[in-house]
């Protein structure tokens, strides 16, 4: 039955949070696959906030006052609307 628990400490050492954490460890190659994912994922989804925030002249006060004063984002956009709200008078009842 002792034989059972011979590596627990090793064990315990291994699975520790500090272990898991540790930079000087080496990282399985599933484990890297996930980083990489997890990076690029995080950084598109910066990238879609800033655009949002920066791009987006409905939400944004920048880019209206650089579209006013420069013209910038005046001309044909970059990326075409595809859907288009038509205006429509409400029916009278």
């Amino acid at each position: 039955m002792s034989e059972h628990f011979s590596g627990k400490e090793e064990a315990l050492r291994r699975t520790s949070l500090s272990h898991l954490l540790s930079p000087y460890r080496p990282r399985s190659a599933g484990e890297q696959k996930f980083l990489r994912h997890a990076t690029f994922r995080a950084v598109a989804l910066m990238g879609f906030i800033t655009y949002f925030i920066y791009c987006n002249p409905e939400y944004s006060y920048a880019y209206s006052y650089l579209q006013e004063k420069y013209g910038i984002g005046t001309g044909r956009p970059l990326i075409p609307k595809l859907l288009k709200l038509e205006k429509k008078k409400a029916p009278d009842n």
